[in-house]
């Protein structure tokens, strides 16, 4: 992306010990790269999420949109204080409220405007990151610096265009989960899709793509990547899909299908959730797995084999085998003895 610059930006510390906040001077330099990269990340990570507004009133979103009219130096000054504040009020009560349960990670707010000259779009950035101390080398003097590899604990990057207008709201986390007070109590947003709407979307998506890409060319490789593919959301608590696609791909051969054909089935999962509008960061809802991992097999007119949820070991738990005079026969392993009684049959003869 092509930026003219950053046109505003602010860096405040939330001193949550002191219940205040601290602005901090931001130095010329690297920042326009460091924005840049932050946000050219956000929108490529594969554990974002996408948000709506909740209602144009509520008080970052007017703030914001308010501003936006007019792009103002003093209106940003204003604005990006009232939204830091915020913060800190709602990062206390967090700290409160999950004292039992998390620690509220101590960082800094970053809020810039950036324009993009190629689409004349721009970008309002709010995000939470560590920050440290350091001394200039030139006068010995202590200030605050945002080195790169410092991790970004939150962000939320408001897209809007020309006519002011919010195209998306994307927002990530670093936690395994994005924190509630982030984005529901701080910025008061909603959800573009429920945990329960995701769960089933993303999950019938992949699903469908390894039916029609493998049930009937590899069969045998559709049985075990389906079977990875429930193991992943019977197992997980959290979505994350660049851990979905490693965990039921990983370094998967077949012999039956070329690594050409896998890697282009590969690919064409990874297309899905902008093709199907499911995030790539969310809540695994278990009820809505448990009805669409059932899968009955027609053995015979009168057998019938039910898989009911993920099989560990797949291939050391059933198989199919050739018997010595030709029949096909499905072999499969159970320590229930009873069951193993009911068919313990003596060799005829």
């Amino acid at each position: 992306m092509e930026f003219r610059s950053r046109v505003f930006e602010s860096l405040h510390h939330i001193d949550l010990d002191n219940n205040a906040i601290v602005s901090k001077r931001i130095d010329e330099g690297d920042l326009d790269e460091y924005l840049v990269d932050l946000i050219e990340a956000i929108m490529e990570t594969p554990n974002s999420r996408y948000f709506k507004v909740q209602s144009n009133t509520t008080e970052i979103i007017a703030l914001i949109n308010g501003f936006m009219e007019e792009k103002s130096q003093d209106e940003f000054i204003e604005i990006s204080e009232k939204i830091a504040n915020r913060l800190l009020r709602h990062e206390v009560q967090a700290k409160e409220k999950y004292k039992n349960i998390t620690e509220i990670q101590r960082g800094s707010l970053i809020q810039s405007l950036i324009e993009f000259t190629d689409n004349r779009e721009f970008f309002f950035l709010i995000a939470k990151v560590e920050h440290e101390s350091f001394l200039n080398t030139i006068d010995l003097v202590k200030q605050i610096g945002l080195p790169f590899e410092k991790r970004v604990l939150k962000t939320c990057l408001l897209k809007y265009n020309e006519e002011n207008e919010i195209l998306e709201i994307i927002i990530t986390d670093t936690n395994n989960r994005i924190s509630t007070y982030w984005w529901s109590d701080f910025l008061e947003l909603e959800e573009m899709n429920s945990d329960e709407k995701n769960t089933k979307t993303a999950f019938n998506a992949i699903d469908l793509v390894l039916t029609q890409k493998l049930k009937k060319q590899a069969p045998s490789d559709y049985t075990i990547l389906r079977n990875n593919l429930i193991g992943y959301f019977r197992t997980q608590e959290d979505f994350q899909f660049d851990s979905m696609v490693s965990s039921v791909f990983g370094n998967y051969q077949s012999d039956n299908i070329s690594n050409e054909e896998l890697n282009e089935i590969r690919r064409h999962v990874t297309s899905l959730p902008e093709k199907k509008g499911f995030d790539k960061h969310f809540s695994i809802i278990d009820k809505e797995i448990k009805a669409r991992i059932r899968k009955t097999i027609q053995l015979s007119d009168k057998i019938e084999l039910n898989l009911k949820d993920h099989i560990s070991e797949l291939r050391h738990n059933i198989r199919s085998e050739v018997s010595h005079n030709g029949e096909r026969q499905i072999v499969i392993k159970t320590e229930n003895e009873e069951a193993f009684n009911l068919f313990y049959f003596k060799e005829e003869g």
